[in-house]
């Protein structure tokens, strides 16, 4: 220490900095908005007198995202990368980072950064399955398929990269390969709803390109399919939509009105205008 007691050498401004954070980080569990701000100062004090301590960043950034505050979080995410691009949780900063982009809107630029997460561990799932939800949701049903895929190789026991591999693979209108890859999800996690549901769908699609007792067969499968989501979550508003839609592929007009009236019931006047304008299509229907 020098004569006013602030560290001099790096190792002793490395050890102040150490101290800040973990007092912060333990601040930051307790989870009140007082303590957070406390958490706040002390992640502030830390890289004031050591700006390279990429961690301290970090997690002020999760605090900001907590409060969903991510043109912050983004912006501290940003320092941490250049404060450090060496420091052991490299791969979670950019994941996080990528997440924070998303949250603020930002499709086009988030990709890229879960590409440089992708970069520093190639083995691992998260930035595959990061990158593959975005395209995902823009209907890029190839590079979805292409990151869910890398996602499963990486991970083959994590049964939700099979459920989106199944939801690229529906997209890209290749129903058989859906059906294994849903079928996996619900083999590796049998209390998710959605897989069955998926399942279903994909079954129906299938069963559409067939003719005779093979037909039967696919729509007999996909219709226990349904039921099999219907029950794991009877309460579930997106679970019944998605069992309205499998009924739908499989010409069920009433069955899929049913379905879709209970998410409505459930839904109230949050209910999304796409609901509102099938069920309004199907009562049509079944008149």
């Amino acid at each position: 220490m020098d004569a006013r007691g602030a560290p001099k050498t790096q190792i002793q401004r490395r050890e102040v900095a150490l101290a800040h954070t973990a007092a912060g980080d333990a601040l930051r569990h307790l989870g009140d908005e007082a303590r957070l701000d406390q958490a706040i100062d002390r992640f502030k004090r830390a890289v004031a007198v050591d700006p390279k301590f990429a961690r301290a960043y970090f997690l002020q950034a999760q605090i900001h995202r907590d409060r969903n505050d991510y043109a912050q979080a983004a912006a501290l995410l940003a320092h941490a990368i250049d404060a450090d691009a060496n420091n052991p949780d490299i791969y979670k900063v950019y994941i996080a980072w990528g997440e924070a982009l998303d949250n603020m809107g930002q499709q086009r630029e988030a990709p890229k950064i879960f590409e440089r997460a992708i970069a520093t561990d190639p083995k691992n799932p998260n930035g595959y399955a990061a990158a593959g939800k975005i395209y995902l949701a823009q209907r890029d049903w190839a590079k979805a398929t292409d990151y869910f895929r890398k996602a499963v190789v990486a991970k083959p026991s994590w049964a939700r990269f099979h459920y989106y591999l199944g939801r690229a693979l529906m997209g890209s209108g290749t129903p058989e390969p859906a059906i294994a890859a849903y079928e996996q999800a619900a083999r590796l996690e049998p209390s998710h709803a959605l897989s069955f549901a998926g399942w279903g769908q994909a079954l129906a699609q299938a069963a559409q390109a067939k003719s005779g007792s093979a037909a039967t067969t696919l729509r007999s499968e996909a219709a226990a399919k349904l039921v099999k989501a219907g029950e794991i979550a009877p309460d579930d508003a997106a679970v019944l939509k998605e069992i309205g839609r499998g009924y739908v592929a499989l010409d069920q007009p009433a069955e899929a009105l049913e379905a879709y009236l209970a998410a409505l019931a459930i839904d109230g006047d949050e209910a999304d205008d796409a609901t509102l304008a099938e069920i309004a299509r199907l009562r049509d229907v079944v008149r």
